[in-house]
């Protein structure tokens, strides 16, 4: 199994209370495949995907990445899974202004140090692939809000990633990026065989997933089985 977490539990502490946001989490997920998570503001969605994505740590449980389990006292190898395997999408980008599109896509590669012509070919090959060619020497601040969240995918497949995790990536787009951007994490999980998780509250576009899970105080269930 490509991804597997067990008993996944995560509190964080507000003054004297201790909030539970994650109450032993279970879940599989076969190479390849497309889910995505839905569930109310505030319950712990985001969190689930920083603890996949080892930006966080959890008070208890475990995950398995490609056959291993994760070592999350070894931020060594935390970071290289980060940067080799794991690719983040977020609702607000991220993106660094004072950069082109093409120097905010190709970041990952230069962190790396990847050679220049293999940068200069996966950068010519991602441009291609979202249609940004015609952008690549704008800076972000013209873009559209549809736009920047391609420049931040193209920055977040850089590396080719096995895993894709995707944060209410079309919370900020109108309806038409919104279809436009899905219809990209369809081609590359059909494409390049990308493993994706999102997170969204878009229920019509959820439902195009190959599985739906419904993540409700603190556990997560599958949510055809809800309906």
């Amino acid at each position: 199994m490509f991804l597997v977490i067990r008993n996944l539990r995560k509190s964080f502490r507000s003054g004297e209370r201790v909030i539970e946001v994650l109450r032993g989490v279970n879940l599989s997920i076969e190479k390849g495949k497309k889910i995505a998570i839905v569930g109310p503001s505030g319950s712990g969605k985001t969190t689930l995907l920083n603890l996949i994505g080892t930006i966080d740590m959890p008070d208890e449980g475990e995950i398995y990445f490609r056959g291993e389990r994760i070592d999350f006292d070894n931020e060594e190898k935390l970071s290289e899974i980060r940067k080799r395997h794991i690719g983040f999408v977020f609702q607000f980008y991220h993106l660094m202004p004072e950069l082109t599109v093409e120097e905010n896509i190709k970041l990952p590669g230069l962190m790396v140090g990847l050679r220049e012509i293999e940068l200069k070919e996966r950068l010519e090959s991602v441009l291609r692939r979202l249609n940004l060619v015609d952008k690549r020497d704008s800076k972000i601040y013209p873009l559209s809000g549809g736009e920047r969240q391609k420049v931040a995918i193209g920055r977040a497949i850089f590396l080719s990633p096995e895993l894709l995790l995707a944060d209410e990536p079309t919370g900020n787009l109108d309806p038409e990026s919104t279809q436009e951007v899905f219809n990209i994490f369809m081609e590359l999980s059909r494409d390049q065989g990308i493993t994706l998780i999102v997170v969204t509250h878009n229920l019509e576009l959820a439902k195009k997933m190959d599985k739906i899970y419904l993540l409700k105080e603190g556990i997560l269930l599958e949510y055809e089985k809800l309906v």
